[in-house]
């Protein structure tokens, strides 16, 4: 039926014992550059500042339900969306 012959003696553990095994010689890294970070005084001063946060929470809160409920876009706010972007196409120095 099968012309693949069993596989015997494939998968033999080695003659020698574990402890007589020789190990394995490390392979050698070649000497790599190391990363540094410096970090301004300057920068250093602008961690330690507490973020200040000009978000309104409760409007996010509004828009997003507002997206989510599909009534976001209406069409007043798409007409003054084309009315800034015509301003712009029209005076682009602005």
């Amino acid at each position: 039926m099968s012309d693949i012959p069993p596989i015997s003696n494939a998968l033999r553990p080695s003659d020698v014992p574990l402890g007589q095994m020789e190990p394995k010689p490390e392979a050698k890294r070649p000497d790599l550059p190391m990363d540094r970070v410096e970090i301004s005084e300057i920068g250093q001063m602008l961690s330690t500042l507490e973020p200040e946060t000009d978000i309104r929470v409760e409007k996010v809160t509004e828009i997003r339900e507002a997206i989510l409920n599909g009534t976001y876009e209406t069409p007043e706010k798409i007409g003054i969306t084309i009315d800034r972007l015509w301003d712009i196409l029209r005076h682009p120095e602005l």
